[in-house]
């Protein structure tokens, strides 16, 4: 790991200041998306089929529980202007969706992207990822989201249990988690845990506004196995 020195000046030689909320072609992670009938959240990265490279997705967590396939996904989201079908950039394809009493609940969607030329596969100021990388302790590690732009941090909690509840009541059981101090807020969901080698580490789902002062991430690569997609590095 690079001296914390060093590190600084990294992260403080990047600045992206939030709300990530306008119209974006072709949008980069970090933006506003939404669900059609959702506010808006964060476009996390792009990623590609497994078993057909050639399809690509926009990858995002925090699915709303009646969402079905084919609906549309909008950039910006609803809540920051975006419009049905002007906006499309996506159509939502398939998810892990969190359930009562599973002990290994994720939560994370893929939108089908139809036009190429809409997306890109950088993050906002963060340019290409390249890579994915496990979490440890104490690694420091950054994030940019549609609402509070580029943070950065540690991580300070590894294979965390937390319950989460959700607009319904519903409150559900999350393991393996991974813990930041705060770095998000409402409206960052789907941002992508980054390291200073630019590799992604997890996926924002819960905390900031509201949430305590840690922030959590679902571990990146345990995503990508449920969903059955790679990163798209290039």
């Amino acid at each position: 790991m690079r001296p914390k020195e060093t590190l600084a000046k990294i992260f403080a030689d990047l600045t992206v200041p939030g709300p990530l909320t306008a119209r974006q072609r072709p949008v980069r992670g970090g933006w506003s998306i939404g669900h059609i009938h959702s506010s808006a959240q964060t476009l996390g990265c792009l990623v590609a089929d497994r078993s057909n490279p050639n399809t690509r997705y926009i990858l995002g967590s925090n699915l709303m529980r009646t969402a079905k396939q084919g609906d549309q996904i909008l950039q910006p989201g609803p809540l920051d202007g975006g419009e049905p079908e002007a906006d499309v950039v996506a159509t939502l394809d398939r998810w892990v969706r969190p359930e009562p009493n599973s002990e290994k609940n994720l939560d994370a969607f893929l939108g089908r992207v139809g036009d190429r030329d809409a997306v890109s596969t950088e993050i906002e100021g963060i340019g290409r990822l390249k890579g994915v990388s496990s979490p440890d302790f104490n690694m420091r590690v950054m994030k940019v989201g549609r609402t509070t732009g580029l943070t950065s941090g540690e991580i300070t909690l590894l294979s965390a249990s937390i319950n989460v509840q959700y607009d319904d009541n519903l409150i559900l059981t999350f393991d393996d988690v991974i813990g930041t101090n705060v770095m998000s807020a409402g409206g960052d969901s789907g941002a992508i845990l980054v390291n200073e080698d630019r590799r992604a580490v997890g996926i924002l789902f819960a905390g900031g506004g509201g949430g305590g002062d840690i922030s959590f991430y679902f571990p990146i690569e345990r995503v990508l196995d449920a969903l059955r997609v790679s990163l798209i590095l290039d």
